[in-house]
């Protein structure tokens, strides 16, 4: 989604760009067409720091290294509301529910080009479409039990709706294990579809 309108294209680079090794504070980070954001601080090979043209939010991507051959890459965010712009507001609410999946999915990324087992972008679009799917039938969980009579049925499957959404956006386990997850919910909402009476018109 970052990508999204950037001149480059949907995919990431997979090489190293000349390019955009030589920032200095002050300067545009070329991250994301959705935000504007500059460096406070370049350090090569050790971190990068940068936050909003205002001044709020920091975000910081540092190297520690831990022997002659293996360093680890830590990210580290700290996140400001905009609550009197209800623009930026909403902006800042999506961030606060989803910047965990692309931070996690940027840092496999790295790991991945340093390693030279970069992941194919179909891998990607698949578990964006799971991690969207996920929301999208907690959603319709939680419509069916508003429109419908609460039972027993309609509360455990909004419950196992909420707790399969959780776990694949949250908890660190394989992507196709939220995949089957959301099967199972699927199914059921299906089954409890079918079994709601049918409306009757009256003339």
């Amino acid at each position: 989604m970052e990508n999204i309108g950037s001149l480059r294209g949907l995919e990431s680079a997979v090489t190293i760009l000349p390019e955009f090794q030589q920032f200095k504070v002050g300067d545009e980070v070329p991250i994301s067409s959705a935000a504007t954001m500059v460096f406070n601080g370049v350090e090569p090979n050790r971190y990068l720091i940068w936050s909003g043209k205002d001044g709020k939010g920091g975000f910081t991507w540092a190297l520690f290294p831990l022997d002659a051959s293996h360093t680890r890459l830590v990210s580290r965010i700290r996140w400001t509301h905009h609550w009197a712009q209800p623009g930026l507001l909403a902006f800042d609410l999506f961030t606060e529910f989803s910047d965990h999946i692309a931070v996690r999915k940027v840092l496999q990324g790295v790991k991945g080009r340093v390693e030279n087992h970069i992941e194919p972008m179909a891998v990607g679009t698949l578990e964006f479409a799971i991690y969207l799917a996920s929301a999208l039938i907690f959603l319709a969980a939680m419509i069916l039990n508003l429109l419908h009579p609460l039972t027993r049925r309609g509360w455990f499957l909004g419950l196992a709706a909420g707790a399969s959404w959780l776990v694949t956006w949250y908890a660190p386990l394989p992507i196709w294990i939220g995949a089957l997850l959301e099967l199972i919910v699927l199914w059921g909402l299906f089954t409890a579809v079918r079994r709601l009476p049918l409306r009757k018109e009256v003339l």
